[in-house]
């Protein structure tokens, strides 16, 4: 067995003993001190104590670019609040249709770099944001339908928004958030309620996106208005001070692109008839079901019956005076909504 001395020696042979073979105690005595040479050889042998030299420090890495951080929670509440009540805002009676993509791009900045109970959290603030107003009108039926069906909806929202925050961790995360969208559509129109209210597509009744729904169906269309909302997402997260011209300009042209992309619909050679082809005028009647707070009244056939009557009786009036655009309409089709 080879030690090293205390005075320096390169190493003395010891006859082991008992007291230095293996599995004994050694006497008590001073431990021996180790003297490192100044100047190593560059001829020695490679040895264990080779395996014990420090490694050598890596060069430094050039630094990564940055990225936004995540918004403090109560900040990301309210983002996400705001978020959900621009969506509402988008559906009729309000209407304003362009505030659309601000729901989901304020509800992607709302979960971005979040953990996932604080996503759980900032989903169910915007699902109550979004449904409790949207679905107001079920006050006809009842109070607690309204409230029940909301809050539902809001929980199963918050569930699917974690799905969402996982998806931000991809490096094309505006096409996979503006899928969720669609996804999370189909879900909530077949489970559990087959409740399809307050898809992105049903914002755009009337508007230049509409058009695309002929081609693709609601599913195309969310997912268009969706996808103005994740790259308009993707800009306001981008770092202004350390990002380049470049990592800078480019969400603002995806935004761009996909802001064009929907409203682009209007040119698209949709509902157009040859010509010489026949027409009729159709003229709508609704009989407006009660504003009653309780099903009975809710259900009273007699009013809606009469609602109908009144209002064919006006409609005919105003074909006789002439106030209609001709020609006359030729079905009349009763709705009792």
């Amino acid at each position: 067995m080879t030690v090293t001395g205390g005075g320096g020696g390169e190493g003395a042979s010891v006859p082991a003993g008992p007291e230095h073979q293996p599995g004994t105690l050694a006497p008590p005595g001073p431990e021996p001190a180790t003297v490192a040479s100044p100047e190593p050889s560059a001829a020695a042998p490679a040895g264990p104590e080779a395996a014990l030299a420090a490694p050598a420090s890596p060069e430094p890495r050039p630094a990564a670019p940055a990225a936004a951080a995540s918004l403090p929670l109560p900040w990301a509440l309210a983002v996400a609040l705001t978020g959900g009540l621009a969506l509402t805002a988008a559906f009729p009676p309000i209407g304003i249709w362009p505030l659309a993509p601000a729901g989901p791009a304020l509800l992607a900045v709302a979960l971005w770099r979040r953990s996932l109970r604080a996503s759980l959290l900032a989903g169910l603030v915007f699902g109550l944001a979004f449904f409790v107003p949207l679905l107001s009108w079920l006050l006809n039926v009842a109070w607690y339908a309204w409230l029940a069906l909301a809050v539902a909806e809001a929980v199963i929202f918050a569930l699917l928004a974690v799905g969402q925050r996982l998806l931000l961790d991809l490096r094309a995360w505006p096409l996979a958030v503006a899928g969720w969208w669609v996804c999370a559509e189909a879900l909530r129109s077949r489970w559990p309620y087959a409740f399809p209210w307050g898809r992105l597509a049903m914002s755009q009744a009337g508007t230049p996106a509409a058009p695309w729904a002929a081609i693709g169906g609601a599913p195309l269309l969310s997912f268009l208005v969706a996808l103005a909302g994740t790259t308009l997402a993707w800009a306001l997260l981008v770092p202004g001070r350390r990002a380049g011209p470049r990592r800078r300009a480019l969400p603002l042209l995806a935004f761009a692109g996909a802001a064009g992309l929907a409203l682009v619909g209007a040119l698209l050679p949709v509902d157009q008839q040859p010509l010489g082809t026949p027409t009729a005028v159709v003229a709508a009647v609704q009989g407006n079901v009660p504003h009653a707070r309780n099903l009975p009244d809710l259900l009273r056939a007699s009013t809606v019956t009469v609602n109908h009557a009144a209002a064919t009786k006006h409609l005919a009036a105003r074909v006789r005076a002439g106030a209609l655009p001709a020609p006359a309409p030729a079905i009349v089709a009763y709705t009792g909504g």
